[in-house]
């Protein structure tokens, strides 16, 4: 009981965390995940895939999507950010309600990364970037996302150095993926990670 308390109490924090944070998030952020986006976006196929953005904070990746390419914006057919934080959220919206185009496209869900609301196998990519870190029990947190994934999803996920042991998360993915490429730059906080789920594993997520 008092493991599962530690657990939800962090949660806590990090949410106020970032729900006082929220208004000078971007300022504070936005070059640092443009750079990680700038390693990621490659690899990413958006051409009718469902993409769900899990810990999507204030929208930045959208953003960096408008300043980078308006091509690859168009070809998103479905785009789901998720988050812990109604604020983050609430500025991704005013964001996206600048773009009739794209806000149609766009669905916002304030949710915990360890609960999803969402079935089994819906989800064609998962993008997540720098958010893993903040939960208590952060290999969990990404078995759940795997859940939500469809046969042979593709991932792109980011995590900081600092907070977890490379060799004990590349374990777990082998186990569960086929990774396609790691990147660890001494200009990026993060290990960023990219790969294809293996078919037999989403049926058993």
């Amino acid at each position: 009981m008092k493991r599962a308390n530690r657990g939800i109490d962090k949660k806590s924090e990090i949410k106020q965390k970032y729900e006082a944070s929220s208004s000078i998030y971007d300022q504070r952020y936005k070059n640092i995940q443009f750079e990680k986006y700038k390693q990621i976006i490659s690899e990413i196929q958006f051409k009718d895939n469902i993409i769900c953005d899990a810990g999507c904070g204030t929208g930045l990746f959208i953003e960096f999507m408008c300043d980078s390419s308006a091509k690859n914006l168009d070809n998103i057919f479905k785009y789901i950010g998720i988050d812990i934080s109604l604020k983050m959220l609430e500025i991704f919206k005013s964001k996206v309600n600048k773009n009739n185009d794209l806000s149609k496209k766009i669905s916002l869900v304030l949710a915990d990364l360890e609960n999803l609301p969402f079935r089994s196998h819906s989800v064609d990519t998962l993008l997540s970037v720098t958010a893993y870190q903040n939960l208590p029990k952060i290999i969990s947190a990404i078995e759940e996302s795997f859940r939500i994934l469809r046969e042979r999803s593709n991932f792109h996920i980011s995590i900081l150095k600092k907070k977890i042991v490379k060799d004990q998360l590349l374990e777990f993915l082998n186990s569960k993926a086929h990774l396609l490429k790691i990147i660890d730059k001494k200009m990026i906080e993060d290990y960023i990670i990219q790969g294809d789920l293996k078919q037999s594993e989403s049926g058993n997520l």
